[in-house]
């Protein structure tokens, strides 16, 4: 059984207009593992990440049963990628346990950041996706290197998070 931090960068909000720009998998631990589609179909990202998947495997993210794991499911299915596996793997969402258990002002992951004292110097955002991939497919490796960067320190920060609240959490 692994525990791995899981996060997506995509090109809108809306599964029917946008598209999955990149998906991150980081085992407790470990180097995190990117999907791009840089260089591959959008099912073929979807595809490699189910594969990364073992059975056993749980899945850490933050907001990601409300966005994230649906967003996935859609694009899959629009590619007839069956990602029925995902349905069977333990999701706990960190975004979820902040809200239920805790009670900041705010729960986006950068205020929790700071709260807990963990330092980020990614200050990107979300919104910046779709500019950065436009660029990143026309060449722009410094586009591509920012959104690859913004993943990876999603997920190091959800693993910092996740350990410094493992103990409030049945997981």
């Amino acid at each position: 059984m692994a525990i791995k931090m899981f996060d997506i960068e995509s090109t809108g909000l809306k599964a029917d207009t946008s598209q999955i720009v990149a998906i991150g998998i980081k085992e407790m631990g470990k180097k995190p593992i990117i999907f791009s589609s840089i260089n591959k179909t959008e099912g073929e990202v979807i595809e490699d990440f189910l594969k990364s998947l073992k059975p056993n495997d749980k899945i850490v993210s933050w907001y990601g049963q409300n966005f994230d794991m649906k967003f996935v499911m859609s694009r899959a299915l629009v590619h007839g990628v069956d990602a029925s596996k995902l349905s069977l793997i333990k999701h706990l969402d960190l975004w979820e346990v902040f809200r239920e258990k805790f009670a900041f002002s705010s729960n986006k992951m950068s205020n929790i950041c700071k709260q807990l004292n963990i330092e980020v110097n990614d200050k990107f955002e979300g919104i910046d996706v779709p500019n950065l991939f436009i660029r990143a497919l026309r060449g722009d490796e410094n586009a591509w290197k920012t959104i690859e960067n913004h993943l990876i320190s999603d997920l190091d920060s959800l693993e910092k998070i996740y350990k410094k609240v493992s103990q409030y959490i049945e997981f």
